[in-house]
């Protein structure tokens, strides 16, 4: 199976396995079709995050089975290539080439974030001065 399934869906699995109501956000779902072997739609990406002490969000990530980019707060942002860099060797996010995967990654994160109520979509100056910001989800 090379569907993207999360630790997000850990918890929707359980309760739907129980027969229990589950009112998630957009966030996780139950894979327990996959265990029943039943037909399941699949994921097109996969959101990550991290948190700071100093601002709301320290990193956001999204990813699928070719690209994954990371937004970093305090530092350079990371996009990988994983067809032809599974380790995450060669970070081609200042590379001119790869100037629209990067604009199309960052409008599905941030419409994600926007989406989740994400309190990564503030006014703080380093989220504003991001290349393609929040607004980019909406343009």
């Amino acid at each position: 199976m090379d569907d993207l399934i999360s630790l997000t869906d850990l918890a929707p699995t359980v309760l739907s396995a129980a027969e229990t109501h589950f009112d998630s956000p957009t966030v996780g779902k139950t894979l327990l079709p996959y265990l029943l072997e039943q037909p399941n739609e699949a994921r097109d990406y996969l959101y990550t995050q991290t948190n700071g002490n100093e601002i709301y969000g320290i990193q956001r990530g999204v990813f699928n089975h070719h690209w994954k980019l990371i937004h970093n707060t305090y530092d350079n942002d990371e996009l990988y290539d994983l067809k032809t860099d599974p380790d995450e060797l060669i970070n081609l996010a200042l590379d001119p080439e790869y100037l629209d995967v990067r604009k199309s990654l960052y409008q599905k994160l941030w419409k994600f974030a926007y989406d989740n109520q994400d309190k990564n979509i503030n006014p703080y100056i380093f989220v504003g001065l991001s290349e393609f910001g929040p607004a980019s989800a909406f343009i």
